[in-house]
């Protein structure tokens, strides 16, 4: 375990962390000032207390067994976010607004956020995606290049989803307006609660939102 607990620029790579350094451990609040947070092949990034990432952009690279956890999420405060090559499940707090600038999450990516969610790169991800940006603000992913193959809003605004195939949506609260389309199937595993307008455009393909709890 690698314990990063004072300021840092530049770049982390994990095969130049020593055989014990597959889990880069954030001990302490730091900021990379004028620079990016940049970690390459670093097997697990953990934070052991709540403590944030202060920087321009992150950029993550093959972190292949996990980007933080359920009960304790990886805090970042930056512009935007980007997971790269190989990841395994994804679990972050951003503190204000972030921009995703591509993602690649083999299992699940969990981003809660205090300001909206925008994209500037498609996003890959094999396991659920959930999102939460709060009720105040959008969460705009409008890349048709997508591949999500589960979408939950915990919170947001107005919502735009596009995918590139077949999408389930799962349990959402959303307190503007929802606009969905994709090239598949778009289907539910939760009951979707929207206080604006719904509109969903899946081509050719069928619309199955059959849970009697839906309130559109």
């Amino acid at each position: 375990t690698f314990n990063l607990s004072s300021g840092v620029t530049g770049q982390l790579d994990g095969g130049g962390l020593g055989a014990d350094a597959d889990v880069l451990n954030v001990a302490g609040n730091f900021t990379t000032p004028g620079a990016a947070f940049d970690v390459t092949d670093v097997e697990t990034l953990a934070d052991s207390g709540g403590f944030t990432v202060s920087t321009t952009n992150v950029l993550i690279n093959d972190a292949r067994a996990a980007i933080g956890t359920a009960g304790a999420p990886f805090m970042i405060q930056a512009t935007t976010l980007s997971l790269t090559g190989t990841n395994g499940d994804a679990y972050l707090n951003e503190a204000d607004a972030i921009d995703l600038a591509g993602v690649n999450a083999g299992g699940v990516f969990n981003l809660t956020t205090n300001g909206a969610i925008t994209q500037s790169g498609a996003l890959h991800v094999v396991g659920a995606t959930t999102l939460a940006a709060g009720a105040a603000n959008d969460i705009i992913l409008s890349d048709a290049t997508n591949t999500l193959s589960s979408v939950g809003i915990t919170s947001g605004n107005n919502v735009t989803l596009r995918d590139a195939d077949a999408l389930d949506l799962a349990a959402s609260t959303i307190s503007g307006n929802l606009d969905v389309a994709t090239s598949g199937a778009i289907t539910q595993s939760g009951a979707l609660y929207v206080a604006g307008t719904s509109s969903f455009n899946a081509g050719a393909n069928t619309i199955t939102l059959g849970n009697a709890a839906n309130d559109f």
